[in-house]
């Protein structure tokens, strides 16, 4: 028995999100290394 492939697809937590919002974002959920979530604490 078959299963589409569409059906194991998982939707973005954030559509929105860039590479660029490790620098810029604020607020929210992140994707960094632990050098770059160090350099964001100073």
């Amino acid at each position: 028995m078959a299963v589409p492939a569409d059906q194991f697809t998982m939707p973005l937590a954030d559509p929105e999100y860039t590479l660029d919002h490790k620098y810029t974002r604020e607020s929210g959920r992140i994707y960094l290394s632990g050098v770059q979530a160090l350099v964001r604490l100073r």
